[in-house]
């Protein structure tokens, strides 16, 4: 009975025995993977180490580069506020200019008017003085008229008298013939007759003559203001029209005297707006330079790093329906991660021959003498532009819908191609870092998440 019990304790504690070997086992291979896990991780640590030493030295070149960039920008605002403070000084010349030539050309404004002024005082008193004379005319015609009037009565007069004589003789020889008067009372009656005839003849002939007399005295009279008043006129009008002419003359050369200043004030303003373009258009090629081929990235770059990034993950945003596509095909996983990456190392060593091209036609292949910053940014510019073209040639968007399996298959190519090409064209160049992608279990998991360039990975 002992022994059975001693069996069957020796039995349990082999088994507990067995179970504590395998524990151990298992806690060694636990321990191995560890410590293998550990040394991956030392690695892994030292990698992101040295990765951060180099991200270290790259952000303090950015930094020097940026301040010594923000130097340059504040020297070129102090020179640009300088040119715009003188451009302002020149508008306010300019203002002042115009201003003084605004008040000269009122004050001419004025006289003229004091000259328009005064030539209609002088058209009301020379109207005055029409009317004087029109009214003198008048007054002489009305006296014309009266000493006609007065000849024509004075000749009736006459003519009546006349023939009253010659009735009264008439009858006083009748009488004479029939009363026989004597030859005295005849004398004296004819005397008589005759004096009273040559005194009322006399008086008709005297007031006739005094009338023709005052008549003339008058139309003489109104003959010298009339003359007086014409020459005063003429003269007047030959002053005036003098004046005008000297008036003129003297506005004639203000204005030209102005217009030659105002000439010169424009071309200095003009110069110096040309000047202050052709500084702005310095700076701002300076600035554009600096901001594409420096490690400053502009938020408005639609070929720069971060929206490279950007459209490459909205390519792998895109490759559960083109993989869906893909699926209804007779294509394979391996198939089409081999086309996709052999399109991105094609791209890649395509534009590499552009950018050799480039460094030909800039002459930057011969390793003579150090390449002037100059030179390499001009260079730098042109494969920037060459990636605009690129990139606007044609832009990402999203896939149109296709039936036929192999035209899902071109697109994606297409897509690669020119996503390629634009990263490949970038500084530095951008490409999906193939080889430390995991696809896990899921074959069709082809786009890598991460991209590298010559240095460093982008995450």
């Amino acid at each position: 009975m002992e022994e059975q019990l001693d069996k069957t304790r020796k039995r349990e504690m082999e088994e507990e025995l067995t179970t504590l070997r395998l524990t151990l086992e298992e806690k060694d291979r636990e321990i191995k993977s560890l410590q293998q896990s550990k040394g991956t991780l030392e690695e892994q640590l030292k990698l992101t180490r040295s990765s951060l030493e180099h991200k270290d030295e790259e952000l303090q070149c950015a930094n020097k580069s940026k301040g010594e960039l923000e130097e340059q920008l504040n020297f070129k605002r102090s020179a640009l506020n300088q040119r715009e403070y003188e451009l302002q000084c020149a508008n306010k010349s300019k203002g002042e200019f115009e201003e003084q030539l605004r008040s000269a050309l009122r004050q001419r404004e004025y006289e003229l008017q004091c000259a328009i002024k005064s030539k209609g005082e002088f058209e009301e008193q020379l109207n005055f003085t029409r009317s004087v004379l029109q009214q003198r005319e008048h007054e002489l015609r009305c006296a014309n008229k009266r000493i006609q009037d007065m000849d024509e009565n004075y000749m009736q007069q006459f003519q009546a008298m006349s023939s009253a004589m010659n009735q009264r003789i008439k009858e006083i020889e009748s009488q004479k013939q029939s009363n026989h008067m004597d030859k005295e009372t005849e004398k004296s009656s004819t005397l008589t007759l005759t004096q009273t005839i040559i005194q009322k003849v006399f008086s008709v002939f005297l007031s006739m003559t005094t009338s023709w007399i005052w008549t003339q005295c008058h139309r003489d009279r109104i003959k010298q203001v009339e003359n007086h008043w014409q020459n005063q006129l003429r003269a007047v009008q030959e002053q005036r029209c003098k004046e005008k002419d000297d008036h003129h003359i003297r506005l004639m050369e203000m204005e030209k005297h102005f217009n030659e200043k105002l000439q010169e004030k424009r071309c200095a303003l003009n110069q110096k707006q040309e000047e202050l373009q052709s500084f702005k258009d310095r700076v701002a090629n300076d600035v554009a330079l600096s901001i594409q081929t420096g490690n400053t990235e502009s938020m408005n770059n639609p070929v720069g790093k971060f929206r490279l990034k950007e459209m490459y993950d909205d390519l792998i945003r895109q490759w559960p329906k083109i993989k869906n596509s893909l699926k209804s095909g007779k294509d394979t996983p391996p198939s089409v991660k081999a086309m996709i990456q052999k399109t991105f190392e094609e791209t890649s060593d395509a534009m590499e021959q552009k950018k050799k091209q480039i460094d030909e036609v800039f002459g930057l292949n011969d390793g003579v003498e150090p390449t002037p910053q100059r030179l390499e940014e001009y260079k730098l510019s042109t494969i920037h532009y060459l990636q605009l073209n690129l990139y606007y040639h044609r832009k990402a968007g999203s896939m149109p819908c296709f039936e036929d399996p192999q035209d899902v298959m071109d697109y994606v190519r297409s897509q690669c191609s020119w996503l390629g090409s634009l990263m490949a064209l970038n500084n530095p160049p951008l490409q999906p870092d193939w080889d430390n992608h995991d696809p896990g279990m899921n074959a069709w998991d082809i786009f890598p998440r991460k991209l590298r360039s010559s240095s460093f990975t982008v995450l």
